[in-house]
């Protein structure tokens, strides 16, 4: 862990306004912080505005989570990896049920799988929205500014460093941020952008030996759901929407739940209700959107018809195409055998799309992710996609 300071700036009128609000924000809650000083803003462009929070830490994720694990570990805890849950049975002792059929009962059970797989318990499906961001990790040949930088403007930029497992340091570039499965290009192109901005602000690049992205939940009001599952089901408990900040609201949820279950009083309980009443205005006008969009998705999935035939594919290349007169997914892999899967998202049916950077099918519905295969990555959906057979 390193301290750093992080840094909120503008490169707009629009968004510099913003970066008032932010310090004033600051102020109020005592924060060690505020304005930030022109000389200590180490950004290679120029920029309008911007706030900092002096003595943060900067976490290097995979050691934090390290240390976390041994720690439960050496407390009496188990770990099964590869091991999904795909059904809860209700009751005094809820019922776990895995992929292979196993079956855990519990006092207590907590769904924190990012995106709840049994999200029709409790409608969530209906009141989370999913954005996929990108990153890189970049050699370039300028000096690499310390401190943590996020700007207040679209596209979103976030500017950091990490120490390079070679030595000296790596640039990280992160933004081109959007909803899952609605990108206005393909994935590749964000990976693209991203490297275009390195390369033009901070000396060129030398190589990008790493390459990442991520989905972050969102709810209605912004804030994470943290508590009862249901009204009134004590014994089933839900911990997502993290947005961007997941190592501090998840280590924030798991001081709150651990309250719960052993009934402790705790005064953020109300704060992160699921079943709070978010039914604000601008709560509303994202529940009417993100549901809206959803049955757009359904719909245009269905009607769309393709043009591409499984022949013209490369290797190495995936695509909804026709075959047999039929809509289905395919990849040519490298040795040009087609992996041929049944289009529709096993959690509500949506058509999935090709991912190109990841080589994925991603439901731009509830963001569930399958491999070429049609094997799942990640949830809402909980079965693999059905292989296409043929005629």
């Amino acid at each position: 862990m390193t301290s750093q300071s992080a840094y909120v700036y503008a490169t707009s009128s629009t968004t510099e306004k913003e970066i008032e609000k932010e310090a004033e924000a600051y102020e109020r809650l005592g924060l060690n912080g505020g304005y930030a000083a022109s000389g200590d803003v180490a950004l290679p462009f120029e920029w309008k505005n911007a706030v900092v929070m002096l003595d943060q830490a900067q976490f290097h994720p995979v050691k934090y989570l390290q240390g976390l694990l041994a720690e439960f570990l050496r407390l009496g805890g188990k770990v099964y990896e590869q091991t999904r849950a795909v059904e809860i049975e209700k009751g005094k002792q809820p019922v776990v049920t895995t992929k292979e059929g196993h079956q855990i009962k519990s006092k207590h059970v907590i769904v924190s799988s990012h995106f709840p797989f049994n999200d029709f318990d409790g409608l969530y499906f209906s009141r989370l929205h999913v954005e996929r961001s990108y990153a890189l990790a970049v050699r370039v040949r300028s000096e690499i500014p310390d401190g943590m930088y996020l700007n207040a403007d679209k596209p979103s930029r976030s500017i950091r460093y990490s120490p390079s497992p070679e030595g000296g340091k790596l640039l990280l570039l992160g933004g081109e941020g959007h909803p899952v499965g609605h990108s206005k290009q393909e994935n590749l192109q964000n990976y693209e952008k991203l490297a275009d901005f390195g390369d033009r602000y901070f000396g060129g690049t030398i190589d990008i030996p790493y390459r990442w992205s991520s989905q972050d939940i969102f709810t209605l009001d912004k804030v994470p759901y943290i508590g009862q599952m249901r009204t009134g089901k004590d014994c089933v408990l839900v911990s997502t929407g993290y947005a961007k900040w997941g190592m501090t609201n998840g280590t924030a949820a798991a001081l709150l739940l651990k309250d719960l279950i052993l009934h402790q009083a705790n005064p953020y309980n109300e704060l992160f209700d699921p079943s709070r009443s978010e039914w604000k205005p601008a709560s509303i006008k994202s529940f009417v959107k993100e549901n809206a969009n959803v049955a757009k998705e359904l719909v245009k999935g269905k009607a769309r018809r393709q043009d591409r035939m499984l022949a013209d594919l490369g290797p190495d290349e995936g695509a909804l195409v026709m075959v047999d007169g039929k809509k289905v997914g395919a990849y040519k892999d490298v040795a040009g055998h087609c992996h041929l899967v049944q289009p529709t998202c096993t959690h509500m049916g949506c058509d999935v799309e090709w991912n190109n950077a990841e080589r994925s099918w991603d439901c731009p519905c509830h963001a569930s992710r399958f491999n070429y295969k049609g094997e799942v990555i990640e949830g809402p959906a909980v079965k693999d996609l059905s292989k296409f057979e043929g005629a």
